[in-house]
């Protein structure tokens, strides 16, 4: 009945995404008045002029819903990011005197990457967290077979690393399926999830891939005790040990038979000989095979001691500059995971920040001797090509959760996720 004056409405609102879902109010409210006016025993006509009286001119109404459902650009978050970026160019040009070509690459796909994100309906999503963890995992299996094409104990530059360290995303998908379908078995069927990709992170002998993905888990189970999607007892503790006795003792297996490096618990010189050893190999696949221990210190300087080699050239106040602007990068990610209207948003947005978050701490804490192998590259600034595309990507879904910061619960209950 209303339909021309509704059309008009969506004339002025510009996102065509947000047109329906912002005019759903609209046109309950006018249909509730039509129904209070004929049950006064007024004429349909005349009720449907009065209540069209009442709403006032559509285009004005228009133009006020396309302001309040304006796709939400994240501004701060993109000059923040901006500005990271360009740094590390300068800190990367100025380091190895040149402009990497990969580096270079990575940039351009990531910021591709990115934009891609900023436009995606990160709901869709949630509407498939078992695909989503699915292909995740498919991936790095594939990535595993090939850093493994000569033998598990030749894995050292690992390149399954990078998938599994994105996992908690995925992670936090598939738990908010398992708590929105109310399953009494949840906490442990989360748990299998989980230990896939931690055990990979064992095989691969990666103490940060494990540690991120065991935080994420626990952190995800601590939230949906909380929300009540899962229920823990002294059983699912008993799951819990259980799994990793299994793990360990597969672990040692594996090590035993294919004569694997495992999370090593040698002394500092003894690690950093082995960080010279893998970076050498590393090194190959970047410069040539014509590479001596030097280059492989040098590497190891660059991306296990990164601060400690960027206050010595480039001093204390460059650092310092460097860690505020990740400090604001990292608030303001956090205060758009707060601000979210869903439940979906609220997590995705704050997995992506607890993902950055802990790349940037370990960067820090890793120039200390002692936990030199927690080495991660510094967002942005000294990062491999890989690990460049992932922050971008990060960055990308956090942007698309603040675009559809508006609409997204219209979404889900649209789309009964």
């Amino acid at each position: 009945m209303f339909d021309e004056y509704i059309d008009a409405v969506k004339s002025r609102i510009s996102w065509k995404r947000a047109r329906n879902i912002a005019t759903l109010e609209l046109k309950d409210h006018m249909n509730d008045k039509m129904e209070e006016l004929l049950s006064s025993g007024t004429d349909e006509k005349m009720a449907a002029v009065k209540v069209i009286e009442c709403m006032g001119d559509p285009y004005k109404i228009g133009e006020e819903l396309d302001r309040v459902y304006r796709p939400k650009i994240n501004v701060m978050l993109l000059e923040l990011t901006s500005s990271l970026i360009i740094i590390g160019i300068i800190i990367n040009y100025l380091t190895d005197n040149l402009l990497r070509p990969d580096s270079f690459a990575a940039v351009v796909i990531g910021l591709t990457a990115a934009s891609v994100l900023y436009f995606f309906d990160y709901t869709v999503l949630f509407r498939h967290p078992i695909k989503v963890y699915s292909i995740h995992l498919m991936i790095t299996l594939l990535f595993l077979l090939y850093d493994a094409r000569n033998g598990l104990g030749m894995i050292l530059y690992s390149y399954t690393f990078y998938p599994l360290f994105l996992f908690p995303v995925s992670l936090c998908i598939t738990a908010f399926y398992i708590g929105s379908t109310k399953r009494k078995n949840g906490a442990y069927i989360f748990t299998l999830f989980a230990a896939v990709p931690a055990s990979i992170a064992v095989i691969i002998s990666s103490i940060p891939a494990f540690m991120i993905i065991v935080m994420a888990y626990v952190m995800i189970i601590l939230y949906g005790v909380r929300k009540k999607w899962f229920r823990i007892s002294f059983k699912w503790v008993a799951f819990n040990l259980c799994l990793i006795l299994s793990g360990i003792t597969a672990s040692f297996s594996l090590s035993r038979v294919y004569g694997m490096r495992m999370f090593t618990t040698d002394t500092e010189s003894s690690f950093v000989r082995q960080l010279i050893s893998d970076s050498l190999h590393s090194a190959e696949l970047y410069y040539g095979s014509n590479n001596s221990v030097d280059t492989a210190k040098q590497k190891i300087l660059r991306e296990s001691f990164p601060f400690v080699m960027i206050a010595e050239k480039y001093g204390y106040i460059i650092t310092v500059i460097m860690v505020l602007l990740f400090i604001a990068l990292l608030c303001i990610m956090l205060y758009t995971a707060f601000r979210q209207k869903t439940e979906a948003g609220r997590i995705t947005a704050f997995i992506s920040f607890f993902v950055l978050a802990f790349q940037f701490i370990c960067s820090v804490i890793s120039n200390i001797p002692f936990l030199v192998f927690l080495s991660l590259n510094i967002p942005f600034i000294l990062n491999g090509g890989i690990f460049t595309v992932m922050d971008f990507i990060l960055i990308g879904i956090i942007l698309s959760v603040s675009r559809h910061e508006t609409i997204a619960k219209e979404l889900f209950l649209s789309k009964k996720v």
